[in-house]
């Protein structure tokens, strides 16, 4: 078992494409920056969404 952490950071993650590495990366247990043109969200934990 790796101590690792990974985060991603996917830029116009609010529809498409974008919206669906969010959630592929999230399901994967990655700590995911989600930017868009609406604002940034960021995971602290796992599963949940808090957005800056």
């Amino acid at each position: 078992m790796s101590n690792t952490l990974t985060v991603v950071i996917v830029t116009g993650a609010s529809q498409g494409i974008g919206a669906a590495l969010v959630e592929g990366f999230r399901q994967r247990d990655h700590k995911v920056v989600a930017i868009s043109k609406n604002g940034i969200s960021v995971d602290f934990n796992v599963g949940s969404r808090n957005r800056l």
